[in-house]
């Protein structure tokens, strides 16, 4: 079984400015945009995290939010009985202090290969701070699943922001590939599942609704 290389990058929005040699005008700074994405702890997100903001055209305030992980795979050998590695990073938005974004939505996508009688596991949750975690149902593919794109568009909960200028948001995600109680796959086999993407599109997009700040809002 051979593995793909993964590929992370970011795609960047922005507006071309044409000018002659003697003006050259500028858009004005936007007032959203990605502070930092700093990772906390975990052995999952060994390279680099990023993430970026998209707004429709004609509007202002971003719809969506992306994250992208540079290298983020959980790999299986049998007879082992099961291999996991996780990641928790924190990303500061910055917007203005008298508006706050809605989460309404979350996609997560990956890549994964798995024999038969292994089963692979994505686990992922959210939260701003001081505010309770949204926890996603855990996505679970179970072998066999040959070089397949997965991706998990299941509703969950809505939560917002807190107010201020740099809102934070804390992503815990886990990825546990293990032998089925049951199964028994064959020796020297090799599994995987992978929350990268193979496309240069979004691995995890969340959808964003903006409203008025309210620091009593949920």
């Amino acid at each position: 079984m051979r593995i793909p290389a993964v590929v992370g990058a970011l795609a960047v929005l922005g507006l071309a400015v044409v000018g002659s040699a003697n003006a050259v005008s500028a858009a004005p700074p936007s007032k959203y945009g990605i502070v930092d994405v700093k990772k906390i702890k975990g052995t999952g997100c060994t390279g680099t995290a990023r993430a970026a903001l998209l707004t429709d055209p004609g509007t202002e305030e971003p719809s969506a939010m992306t994250v992208i992980y540079d290298a983020y795979t959980v790999e299986l050998t049998s007879p082992e009985p099961s291999a996991t590695l996780d990641c928790q990073i924190r990303i500061k938005i910055k917007s203005p202090k008298d508006r706050q974004y809605r989460i309404d939505g979350v996609t997560q996508r990956g890549f994964a290969d798995i024999a038969d009688g292994v089963v692979g596991k994505f686990e992922g949750s959210y939260a701003h701070p001081g505010r309770p975690s949204v926890n996603q149902p855990a996505y679970v593919l179970t072998g066999p699943v040959s070089m397949a794109t997965w991706q998990d568009t299941r509703p969950t909960a809505t939560t917002v922001s807190e107010c201020g200028d740099n809102k934070q948001l804390v992503l815990d995600t886990r990825i546990t590939v293990a032998a089925r109680p049951d199964g028994k796959p064959q020796a020297g086999l090799r599994s995987y599942m992978s929350l990268d993407t193979t496309d240069a599109g979004f691995v995890t997009k969340f959808k964003l609704s903006w409203q008025p700040c309210n620091k009593h809002a949920r």
